[in-house]
């Protein structure tokens, strides 16, 4: 695209008649710039099917055959064995292996359940600090941690303790939903009150 200040000297016209800029040495068109910065937009990172060795979250369960971005896979995934590249030879250890993984989900599955009985419709209160005149802090996901496990004696990880929207409105009680494992979820009374 040529500006208002570039001098006639440096302009060219091109076979089909349109304007070109020279730079330096070389002369751009503006089709032919177009079309190089297109097919840098358009280039993709090369992927790479992988089988989940355990649940890594956000992508998938164990025994899982996904597709991620080639670099995750190398640098993050199989040096920290969650997954393994999904050859042929390593598929047929996977089908050889579904039973084992079945079994153990089950498993996980009964204990999320067991697990949900015990908390569903606990109650738990927090105590939070004066910050300033008529402000208080508001309950963090640490901090509804931590009362879970001093409180109830169970612990389950942050990640899992659902927060819809931030407890700005202090002195009330709300509801909380925890993820304890893919769908099975359990709901806990929070209460806020001012800590003394």
């Amino acid at each position: 695209m040529l500006t208002g200040k570039t001098p006639l000297s440096k302009m060219m016209t091109d076979s089909m008649g349109g304007v070109v800029k020279q730079n330096n040495h070389r002369a751009v068109s503006k089709g032919a710039a177009q079309e190089r910065s297109t097919k840098m937009k358009t280039t993709t990172k090369p992927t790479m099917k992988v089988i989940l060795l355990t649940e890594v979250y956000g992508k998938g369960y164990e025994g899982d055959v996904i597709c991620v971005k080639k670099v995750y896979a190398n640098n993050c995934l199989i040096p920290a064995r969650l997954a393994v590249e999904a050859t042929p030879s390593n598929l047929k250890m996977l089908e050889l292996r579904t039973n084992k993984i079945k079994e153990r989900e089950e498993k996980r599955i009964e204990e999320a359940k067991t697990l949900q009985r015990l908390i569903d419709g606990k109650e738990i209160t927090i105590g939070v600090r004066k910050t300033g005149d008529n402000t208080y802090e508001y309950p963090s996901r640490l901090s509804i941690h931590l009362a879970i496990k001093n409180q109830l004696g169970i612990d389950i990880e942050q990640a899992k303790i659902l927060i819809d929207k931030p407890y700005y409105d202090c002195f009330e009680d709300y509801t909380l939903s925890l993820n304890i494992y893919r769908n099975i979820n359990a709901e806990i009374a929070l209460k806020v009150r001012p800590k003394k």
